[in-house]
């Protein structure tokens, strides 16, 4: 899996990046291999690579490989967590109801 970090801050995860160069004869982008690589595509915008020519002012998007394992752990155990405090604020909410019944019917 591969980080991409644009400006601090992390602005997607992928199996692969997106390797992009420009073709002259027509000014499009078109894929290509990391060694000859003009910049990166992330959501259809084209970025700057570091080590390389700066594209057109577009910021510098950095790429890193991580350990996939751990972020899809990582992702599971914060999404365990989520649903723990969703349980608790649905038996708040349900205790304030009784409670708010309670005071209704006197």
């Amino acid at each position: 899996m591969f980080q991409i970090t644009i400006g601090n801050k992390i602005y997607y995860t992928s199996s692969a990046p997106n390797y992009v160069k420009k073709k002259h004869s027509t000014g499009a982008w078109i894929k290509a291999t990391k060694e000859n690589a003009e910049g990166v595509a992330v959501d259809s915008e084209v970025y700057s690579l570091p080590n390389k020519p700066q594209i057109d002012n577009r910021p510098v998007a950095i790429i890193k490989e991580i350990d996939g394992g751990t972020v899809i752990f990582e992702m599971s155990k914060q999404t365990s967590e989520n649903a723990l405090k969703v349980v608790d604020i649905q038996e708040a909410l349900c205790d304030l109801s009784v409670q708010l019944e309670a005071l209704q019917n006197g």
